[in-house]
């Protein structure tokens, strides 16, 4: 069995559309099923985890004569809050349910912190951006830990329970400017005979104006979502619907027009903070295995 575990914000629906249900060797089980599947393994204690039960609903949809695919990107650990949750634990777990093979996504930190940002705000979010990077006093959690996105650790223990020719790491940026080396690379990895098919390499999400962003956050006050799952006004009244509002038609046809999509670092002068935070582990996956981060601006 292979896991595609993430990372979020890298391109992974557009995996999970695209290019993992259209090759005729791959079992490529549909995300709402991995959720369901994985949801104990990420989230529950080893005291509480069945091991077994999850052995057992992963086997049921296997394929003997296809290779099973499974893929989610919270496999790679929580995005927010309680980010270091069971992180290291999944990857033993991946490997003692069965899993031998593990596809990574990776992509350049400093555009991956703006879009995730943005997708706090898009489930429900209302801190500002400088409050969202930092730990303050009065909160006992941090919402988001940015050093979550240091790669290199994540990677280099995958190697450690897998082996390193296990382990397929994918750079998003790759994913979309090569799609043709792409895909062979990931064709190799899985040993498919034959190649993937051609079905476009169009970016599966739309992005909001900052000013879209703004007037989102500050409506989350007032609306249902992951963040706040019950609302005084009226459950019905969710972000999501909110969201999609501004996506189909008042951000493309009105505020994107007072507004541009400013990336969150550069508007907020920690660009060189964030390079600095992640230039060592991104150094060693040149040095180490060959990526070619120089040449998508990778802090380095």
């Amino acid at each position: 069995m292979v896991a595609h575990i993430g990372f979020p914000k890298t391109g992974t629906t557009y995996l999970q559309k695209n290019v993992f249900p259209h090759h005729p060797e791959l079992n490529a089980i549909e995300n709402d099923v991995c959720r369901l599947i994985f949801r104990d393994l990420i989230n529950q204690d080893d005291l509480d985890f069945k091991e077994t039960q999850t052995i057992a609903d992963c086997s049921s949809l296997c394929q003997n004569d296809q290779v099973d695919l499974f893929s989610l990107e919270f496999l790679v650990g929580h995005m927010f809050i309680n980010t270091g949750l069971n992180r290291s634990a999944i990857a033993k777990r991946l490997k003692a349910i069965g899993f031998n093979k593990i596809i990574i996504t990776i992509r350049n930190q400093t555009k991956i912190i703006d879009s995730t940002y943005r997708q706090y705000v898009h489930q429900g979010g209302t801190i500002k951006f400088p409050r969202f990077i930092r730990q303050f006093p009065d909160i006992p959690y941090r919402i988001f830990e940015p050093k979550f996105y240091d790669y290199y650790k994540t990677i280099d223990w995958y190697h450690s329970i897998f082996g390193k020719e296990n382990v397929l790491v994918v750079l998003q940026e790759e994913m979309f400017s090569e799609p043709d080396n792409f895909k062979k690379r990931l064709q190799a990895f899985l040993e498919l005979k034959k190649p993937f098919e051609n079905t476009g390499n169009k970016r599966s999400n739309k992005s909001l104006s900052n000013l879209s962003i703004g007037l989102l956050r500050w409506i989350n006050h007032f609306t249902y979502h992951y963040f706040q799952p019950s609302q005084f006004l009226w459950n019905k009244i969710t972000t999501w619907k909110i969201r999609i509002l501004l996506q189909e038609y008042i951000d493309p046809y009105f505020l994107s027009h007072f507004s541009n999509r400013k990336n969150y670092l550069r508007k907020y002068k920690v660009e060189d903070e964030f390079k600095n935070l992640y230039k060592e582990g991104n150094n060693l996956l040149v040095q180490k295995l060959g990526l070619p981060l120089d040449k998508y601006g990778y802090p380095l």
